[in-house]
């Protein structure tokens, strides 16, 4: 092997691009060759000295200790870096040269470490992957692995503490203990209180982590975009020597042209995943199977008051009321999007405590604006204190005719017409924590798929089920409609049929979603294995 190929192997190590073949390729010449055996190990030193003196370089004593070693080994670095580090040489960073070099020996060091694991699959939620590669569980260890997640959330964990969660489609690929690659997609990495320095490469630049949460978008183009959610993020952009500095509440877009600065989106990013339920989750579902007269029973338990009432009802009095049709499990009903309406004796889910409301819904194809609003709410009208999941009617918030969660000038609008006169199965996940809202807090899952979010609008989610402006739970009735001299330009009833309505007490995940769907159940509790069983 020529000093050049094995120049280009080494730049190929450090830019994540190694393949199976090119790595046994560089592991054996390092068996045959002491010298380039001894070079891979000189830069493993120092790139330990140099994590050091970047993350402390307050260490006084020890940092230039650091500096002399890389100083004193920075031709060697050079040589060995060059097809990929020129950028660093044109902004005089001789230290940011180096740490090129540095990083990809340290990708070669942990590759060929046994059982080396620089990151864990702590959770996921409606996960999907690519076929071409093995799918990945909650607990794998991840060595230097690419990951092609074609839908739903991945959360990871990294050696040195960092925590990313990786939203779908994506392609991420783990570099090191410290150091990742978002090459197409959307994460969001966070640190531990006291650390920094996680790196997270995009086609378009570095970014080096202050100790802070910041998320990135990466398009299919490679164009990036890095939001500060908290603290400081250091961006390197390949399209200009300077470093960019960005706090909280700034942004920065990466393009081969220039970097352009704006200010921080953070409804565009997914920054937790659902809590698992602990303990028994409660519930009510209202199943509209008696087929006939102006009442439905609740049959669940633990939420609400035991047979709690879903009375049929007309504004003004006096109608006839929603109609008994077939639904998807048995009987269903049929709103006429004039009048009718349905009033349950349950005042909601208050706050920003978890909940997942689960439905069957039949909406015509010639479904108009004024005919999508309400299909079940409760709460009151006002910014944040609301709570209505509809079909959407606002061509300004989102697609026309898809799921819709709306808390008044909040929303999250999914992706999928529902407007085929097909029964579908819908669910709205919201999950609890510290001050939830639409943008973050809310998952959509129609007929048992994770539902893209097509547009989101945050607003803190304070659900309001007290006072002279809340009211009961409804379906079939827009939340804002209150009388007849009232009017809305986008209606004020829903024109379709609904069944199988589900409210419960937890965030549920894809499985239990898809239970619904299937069996109209939850799935029955997983035995738990004895210790020392098999």
């Amino acid at each position: 092997m020529t000093p050049d190929e094995q120049a280009q192997l080494l730049a190929k190590a450090g830019a994540g691009e190694l393949t199976p073949d090119e790595a046994a390729r560089l592991l054996a010449a390092c068996r045959r060759d002491p010298e380039l055996l001894a070079k891979l190990g000189r830069l493993t030193v120092v790139e330990r000295l140099l994590a050091h003196g970047h993350l402390y370089p307050e260490d006084g004593a020890f940092v230039r200790e650091v500096r002399a070693r890389i100083e004193d080994s920075a031709e060697e670095f050079a040589a060995a870096s060059a097809p990929r580090s020129r950028r660093w040489w044109r902004a005089g960073h001789w230290a940011w040269a180096a740490a090129a070099a540095v990083v990809l020996s340290a990708t070669v060091w942990w590759a060929f470490r046994p059982g080396a694991s620089e990151a864990h699959i702590v959770r996921m939620e409606s996960a999907t992957w690519d076929a071409r590669q093995i799918s990945p569980k909650v607990g794998d260890p991840l060595a230097s692995r690419r990951l092609q997640l074609t839908g739903g959330l991945v959360e990871l964990k990294f050696a040195r503490g960092a925590t990313v969660i990786i939203e779908g489609p994506a392609d991420f690929e783990v570099l090191g203990p410290q150091h990742a690659f978002l090459h197409q997609g959307r994460a969001v990495t966070r640190l531990p209180k006291g650390t920094k320095g996680f790196i997270l490469d995009s086609p378009r630049g570095r970014l080096v982590d202050q100790g802070t949460e910041f998320g990135v978008s990466v398009t299919s183009s490679g164009d990036t975009e890095v939001h500060v959610l908290e603290g400081k993020v250091e961006a390197l952009p390949s399209s200009q020597p300077q470093a960019v500095q960005l706090s909280v509440n700034q942004a920065a877009r990466l393009t081969p042209q220039h970097v352009e600065q704006f200010a921080a989106d953070a409804v565009g990013f997914i920054t937790d995943l659902p809590p698992e339920s602990v303990g028994k989750i409660g519930f009510l579902h209202w199943s509209f199977d008696e087929g006939r007269g102006d009442v439905s029973v609740n049959r669940g338990e633990g939420l609400g008051a035991a047979g709690a009432r879903a009375m049929a009802r007309t504004e003004p009095a006096g109608g006839a009321g929603p109609q008994w049709i077939s639904g998807q499990f048995g009987a269903g009903l049929s709103f006429d999007g004039k009048e009718d309406f349905v009033e349950c004796e349950f005042p909601g889910i208050p706050g920003g405590e978890p909940r997942t409301v689960a439905f069957w819904v039949k909406v015509p194809r010639d479904s108009s604006i004024a005919e999508g609003y309400g299909i079940i709410n409760w709460g009151t009208h006002k910014p944040g204190l609301a709570w209505q999941i509809s079909v959407n009617p606002q061509a300004k918030e989102g697609p026309v005719g898809r799921l819709r969660l709306g808390v008044m000038e909040g929303w999250v609008v999914g992706t999928t017409d529902l407007r085929d006169d097909r029964w579908h199965h819908c669910a709205v996940v919201m999950y609890g924590g510290h001050r939830p809202d639409s943008a973050t807090h809310i998952l959509l899952y129609v007929d048992g798929e994770l539902e893209p979010a097509a547009r989101k609008a945050v607003r803190e989610i304070r659900t309001q089920i007290s006072g002279p402006d809340a009211h009961n739970m409804w379906l079939g009735r827009n939340l804002g409609y209150r009388h007849a001299r009232s009017s809305d330009p986008f209606g004020q009833f829903f024109r379709g049929g609904v069944d199988e309505v589900f409210i419960f007490n937890a965030a549920l995940d894809q499985e239990q979603i898809r239970s619904l769907m299937k069996s109209n159940r939850l799935p029955l509790p997983q035995p738990v294995a004895q210790a020392g069983g098999r």
